[in-house]
C-alpha cells in the first residue's frame, strides 16, 4: 500500500510540473506574441510549485534521498548506527507533526483571504504544508524503496 501511495505521489508530480511548464509556456506565448498575457498564470504556478515541493519532500522521504551527513554514522557499529537512524527519524517525525499542527492552522485561518488573481481562497495553497507532511510521516518508518523490492525479491 505504501508503495501504492509513493507511486500516485510521482504521478502527482509529473502532473503538477507538466502543469507548469505548459503554464508558463503558454504565459510567455501570450506576453510576447499576443500581449494580452494570462491574468492568473503566475499565481496558479506558484500555487502548484508549492504543492510540488511539499510532495515532492514527501517522496524524498520515502526514497531516502534528502541530504544527509553520515561521516559518523558509518563508523558506527551496526547496533548504534540502528540507534541512531531511529532518532534521526523521530527527530523528522516530530518535525512532521509540528509542520501537520501548525500548517493545518495556517491553512485553516487564511481559508478566508482570496487569492488576488484566482479569487480561491488562500488557505487551498497553505494546505500543501500538512498534506506534504502526512505523507512524509507516512514514509518516515516505512521501508525504503530498494527494501521493498529485497522483499519481493526475496
Amino acid at each position: 500500500m505504501i508503495a501504492r501511495v509513493a507511486s500516485f505521489l510521482k504521478v502527482v508530480i509529473v502532473v503538477l510540473l507538466t502543469a507548469m511548464t505548459l503554464t508558463v509556456a503558454l504565459q510567455i506565448v501570450l506576453r510576447y506574441f499576443f500581449a494580452s498575457p494570462l491574468p492568473w498564470g503566475e499565481e496558479i504556478t506558484r500555487y502548484m510549485f508549492v504543492y510540488l515541493i511539499f510532495l515532492g519532500a514527501a517522496v524524498g522521504i520515502r526514497a531516502g534521498i534528502h541530504v544527509s551527513i553520515d561521516a559518523l554514522i558509518v563508523r558506527l557499529p551496526t547496533r548504534a548506527r540502528r540507534v541512531m537512524e531511529l532518532v534521526a527519524k523521530l527527530i523528522v517525525a516530530a518535525f512532521l507533526v509540528v509542520l501537520v499542527i501548525y500548517g493545518t492552522q495556517l491553512a485553516l485561518n487564511t481559508l478566508g483571504q482570496r487569492s488576488p488573481a484566482l479569487g480561491i481562497p488562500i488557505g487551498i495553497a497553505y494546505f500543501a504544508i500538512p498534506l506534504g507532511a502526512l505523507f512524509g510521516l507516512l514514509f518516515v518508518f516505512a521501508p525504503k524503496e530498494e527494501q521493498d523490492l529485497e522483499e519481493v525479491l526475496g
